[in-house]
């Protein structure tokens, strides 16, 4: 990152980890001080953040994620990958339960949406599934009164949260950017969750002062930062 950067040149004042950064866009301050765990669902991976008395306690990264819905589909249905995606998005569901049995992806090649569901259904609770067996393995399902917040692209999907809810036994939310102003009708998305939460997490930093880590700079940094003040000024 740090290479690829330079080649632009960037300078990188620090590194955030993803599931830190989703969270500072997804979750209260009284979420954090009660005890919640924030999952984003992301393409391959998916991260999780455990926060308690207002501090990070606890991250993880499970191996699986949306592309594995999609791959799970095009194995299953023998579609190529592309269009696999693109039922996915348009027709697909966490809970099969949640489409009629009959029902079908409007024309698109007689497939039934009822299958769809289950396919991405069973991927889903695995990665529910794994997501509770790191909570227990850690010992905090007991520290969280405020619940679960599910955020990345995946958990835009009819059935998520439920799933979530279902596994884990707690109230979930869908989890949406919040203080967003100015491009809010483009980025207020769960999809932006963690690239929100960085320029969300930098605007903090350069608010905060030359103490707080982050290097004054005019030109380009100028424009950046009036950028954020116009994003994070509601």
């Amino acid at each position: 990152v740090r290479r690829a950067a330079a080649r632009v040149g960037l300078d990188i004042d620090q590194l955030v980890l993803q599931p830190i950064a989703a969270a500072e866009a997804v979750l209260t301050d009284s979420e954090k001080n009660l005890g919640a765990l924030m999952i984003d669902i992301g393409g391959a991976t998916t991260d999780i953040a455990f926060y308690l008395d207002g501090t990070l306690q606890h991250t993880a990264v499970i191996p699986v994620g949306g592309s594995h819905m999609t791959n799970d589909v095009a194995l299953v249905l023998r579609l190529p990958v592309g269009y696999a995606e693109e039922l996915k998005i348009k027709y697909g569901a966490a809970r099969a339960d949640m489409v009629e049995p009959e029902e079908m992806c409007g024309n698109d090649m007689g497939v039934s949406r009822y299958k769809l569901c289950q396919i991405i259904e069973a991927r889903v609770y695995e990665i529910m599934e794994m997501v509770k067996a790191e909570v227990d393995a850690r010992g905090f399902a007991g520290q969280l009164p405020a619940g679960i917040v599910v955020t990345g692209a995946a958990a835009l999907m009819r059935g998520v949260v439920e799933a979530a809810q279902d596994v884990l036994k707690l109230p979930s939310r869908l989890g949406v950017p919040t203080g967003v102003s100015g491009m809010a009708d483009v980025v207020a998305s769960p999809a932006y969750a963690a690239a929100l939460g960085l320029v969300k997490y930098a605007w903090g930093q350069s608010a905060a002062g030359p103490g707080s880590g982050g290097r004054r700079r005019s030109g380009f940094a100028a424009n950046v930062r009036d950028w954020f003040r116009e994003i994070f000024s509601a």
